[in-house]
């Protein structure tokens, strides 16, 4: 009403205006952290502060309504420091990666983590720990008690992706238990589900589970989109016959852009939101479909109703672009203070702690070249084998079986396109072991390890040598967890991960150029994949198709069920 001076006014703007699709003339006030008025023509306010956007464009803060912090491998304040730049100023995190080393203990940590930062910070429960019961072991599990523990929490919004998918539509005791402990406190759920359609989504809709935002197409986001779901597009789906069918439908606030997993070395490279939106704007989705996927499509699935959009009595999150096609940020604003300037960060941001515990969390003996060795029953002849192909571009991998050269009892893969993949049981749990062969990764020479690796986060090593193999693990173990790249011996590149074996406690910058060196390392070994991290740290994720490896076996993902290694019946002895 003009009454009180504002504290900060923005001028000659191009106000998005997500509610309409407009982009109209404006001029912004902000009281006290909060837009108190929205004029849409010429006229002077009175205010401590102006920002003259000389015609450039003013957007809501962008909100990632489905993400994990861990796949940055930073913590909290880390990541708030590095995403603030790109525009996002929210975020929902589901930490389902801490929570598969911690369990509650872990979803804790993330939250008091992420206390008093600029960035808001949402939490889903993770749902699904470990990700695939009885095909791996994780440190801790998530069950309806913890649920009660955690949902009250002010800034815990829901359960996060529900990966059991088939535990839902069967009815699994755990997992039901869960979703109705959710639903009848009224929380959001969310969902994973790369291979339903017909009768089985329709029930997992039932459930009460309706989002995802695995695999799409045209033809399975408009199945989603009829039957009432929500869709979260990734980064990777976004396509221009996608985006084409986006904008042709009349309502499309149930679609959603999210990053899901973002490593830090990527977030430099190629932005966060603000880079799926200049993705899907260059795959022809209309610019202002592209803010309000990312604004008010995500605020109101997530029902966070104060943010998403410029109107009187919401927060103000709000971005000053110079370009809204190519989404260029001259200035962020978030809580009504200018936080970033010409990709300047102007607010110091607290430090992340965790607990003491969170460290220490690799609980494993070191390792002996022999841990690596795949024993048959026969000592000569050939085995017949199921490998898990990859493909240079996605993490879906297939079976494929081939005979393999059997030396004194053990499996010879020296001369064939195949390579271990070991992984262990690193929680200290049961200490579970297992050995399965990939192949498709290209020439490659060396070993790689991992204590990250989705969902469990177990030890993970690939290679075709041995003794690197040993030489990778050893290191791991030794400082806490991280990954490292070992050839001839010799180290030739790592990242430290002490908090669970999954998070540095270095900014993002470092962590990126640490990752960088990694890949680049990683490639000069002859592994050939689009996103070689990506791919080394999802071989053991038993949810995602069609065939893993985790420390209890050989996954059968499509039909839920632990295949082995050698088909015995095949097996082919020398007379």
């Amino acid at each position: 009403m003009g009454k009180e001076q504002f504290d900060l006014v923005i001028k000659n703007t191009q106000l998005v205006n997500v509610y309409t699709g407009e982009i109209i003339n404006s001029v912004i006030g902000i009281l006290k952290g909060y837009i108190a008025y929205v004029g849409f023509k010429d006229e002077e306010l009175d205010a401590k502060e102006y920002i003259d956007a000389k015609g450039k464009y003013a957007v809501p803060g962008l909100i990632d309504a489905h993400m994990h912090i861990e796949s940055t491998m930073a913590t909290p304040s880390a990541f708030a420091e590095g995403v603030l730049p790109h525009g996002t100023t929210t975020i929902v995190a589901d930490p389902h990666e801490i929570a598969n080393v911690f369990g509650a203990e872990g979803v804790e940590m993330m939250l008091d983590a992420s206390e008093e930062l600029p960035l808001k910070v949402y939490m889903m429960i993770p749902s699904t720990v470990p990700s695939f019961e009885g095909m791996e072991t994780s440190g801790a599990s998530i069950c309806a008690e913890d649920i009660k523990r955690l949902i009250d929490h002010e800034r815990v919004l829901g359960l996060g992706e529900v990966m059991d998918f088939w535990g839902v539509v069967n009815q699994d005791e755990k997992i039901t238990k869960i979703i109705d402990e959710v639903k009848n406190r009224d929380g959001i759920i969310e969902g994973h589900t790369p291979i339903f359609k017909g009768k089985e989504l329709q029930a997992f809709i039932a459930a009460g589970v309706d989002s995802d935002h695995t695999i799409m197409d045209r033809e399975k986001i408009k199945e989603k989109l009829r039957s009432g779901m929500c869709v979260q597009i990734q980064g990777r789906f976004i396509t221009t016959d996608l985006m084409d069918y986006i904008n042709t439908l009349d309502n499309f606030s149930n679609v959603l852009l999210v990053t899901d997993d973002v490593t830090a070395d990527r977030l430099s490279k190629t932005g966060h939101l603000d880079g799926l939106i200049r993705k899907a704007i260059s795959c022809g989705l209309d610019p202002v479909k592209a803010v309000t996927a990312t604004t008010i499509n995500a605020a109101r699935r997530m029902r966070l109703y104060n943010l998403g959009g410029i109107g009187p009595g919401r927060i103000a999150d709000i971005l000053i672009l110079d370009s809204l096609e190519k989404f260029e940020i001259d200035t962020v604003i978030t809580d009504g203070k200018i936080t970033v300037k010409n990709n300047e960060l102007l607010v110091k941001i607290k430090k992340s702690q965790f607990p003491q515990n969170a460290y220490n969390s690799v609980k494993m003996n070191e390792l002996v070249e022999k841990d690596f060795e795949i024993k048959t029953k026969a000592d000569k002849g050939n085995a017949n084998v199921n490998a898990i192909v990859v493909n240079e571009e996605g993490s879906y991998t297939v079976k494929e079986t081939c005979d393999v050269k059997i030396n004194e009892g053990i499996l010879d893969i020296s001369s064939e396109d195949l390579y271990y993949m070991a992984v262990f049981e690193r929680h200290g749990v049961k200490g579970t072991r297992n050995i399965g062969l990939i192949k498709g990764i290209g020439d490659f020479k060396g070993a790689i390890a991992t204590t990250y690796a989705h969902d469990c986060h177990n030890l993970v090593v690939i290679g075709k040598d041995r003794s690197d193999m040993t030489i990778a693990a050893n290191k791991l173990i030794s400082i806490g967890g991280g990954m490292c790249a070992v050839l001839n011996g010799e180290i030739l590149s790592e990242v430290e991960l002490p908090i669970g074996g999954i998070l540095s406690n270095k900014n993002i910058n470092e962590i990126s150029a640490e990752l960088n060196s990694l890949v680049n390392t990683i490639k000069e070994l002859g592994i050939k994949h689009k996103e070689p991290i990506m791919i080394l740290t999802i071989l053991a994720l038993a949810v995602s198709p069609e065939i893993k490896v985790t420390d209890l076996g050989i996954v059968d993902v499509l039909n839920k069920k632990i295949i082995d290694l050698i088909n015995y019946e095949e097996e082919k002895t020398d007379e």
